[in-house]
């Protein structure tokens, strides 16, 4: 899956594209390497021959699952629901959600950073050129 969304990242834009995926592949090292310690860190406690588990914090699993579930509320709350005023991408295409959306987010704070704003006002203008089509479909979307 890393392959794919990296190669479908840089066919997009080879420049942003290839930074975001060097960026998912370190998160998927760390990943990685955090599975496979609590794998570790499992068959230690079952070896421990009192069967104690080990005190400590939380898994890495879910911290993950969390952060996760916090990123989904305030992009549906907040984010779409009063910043933006639309429905998220997810209910109208789960492959623009799970495919594009991702991209998307990492090229705002690529372009919060100043890099690339050639693409930012490109993708600006398709943006306009979509929703004017929206508008003149009838659509009753905040910006008609």
């Amino acid at each position: 899956m890393l392959l794919l969304y990296s190669a479908y990242y840089v066919t997009l834009d080879p420049l942003t594209g290839s930074i975001f995926s060097t960026v998912l592949t370190l998160f998927y090292f760390q990943a990685s390497g955090a599975v496979e310690a609590e794998k570790e860190e499992g068959k230690a406690v079952k070896g421990n021959k009192k069967g104690k588990k080990k005190k400590g914090g939380m898994s890495w699993g879910w911290f993950a699952f969390w952060v996760h579930l916090l990123g989904w509320v305030m992009q549906i709350g907040p984010g779409h629901g009063y910043f933006e005023g639309v429905k998220p991408a997810l209910l109208d295409s789960l492959g623009q959600a799970l495919g594009v959306a991702p991209f998307f987010a990492f090229l705002e704070g690529i372009w919060a950073a100043g890099i690339k704003g050639d693409l930012k006002i490109e993708v600006g203008d398709l943006v306009a050129v979509n929703r004017r089509i929206m508008c003149e479909g009838g659509g009753g979307y905040p910006w008609c």
